[in-house]
């Protein structure tokens, strides 16, 4: 796995290692699901996670970006929001 231009980018075989089995579970209909949200001055992230029958939780999706410029000016809760719908 390598870093480039300060952990900025992951390297194909860690990339590959945070899609897999390992990290990402697959959907399972049956459990329980969670959507944790959270947003910064310039960028906005999510985890849907599964609660799994012995009550930890395991993601099964994430995703983040930066804003735009315009972004950037929006209130902390628009930006939050953001995060909902952003992909």
């Amino acid at each position: 796995m390598a870093l480039e231009r300060g952990g900025e980018r992951l390297g194909r075989g860690g990339k590959r290692l945070l899609r897999s089995d390992a990290v990402l579970p697959h959907y399972v209909p049956e459990y329980p699901i969670t959507l944790t949200v959270d947003s910064s001055p310039r960028a906005t992230g999510f985890v849907l996670s599964h609660i799994l029958p012995d009550s930890t939780e395991r993601p099964i999706a994430y995703s983040s970006r930066r804003f735009s410029d315009t972004e950037c000016r929006y209130s902390q809760s628009d930006r939050e929001l953001l995060g909902w719908v952003s992909r």
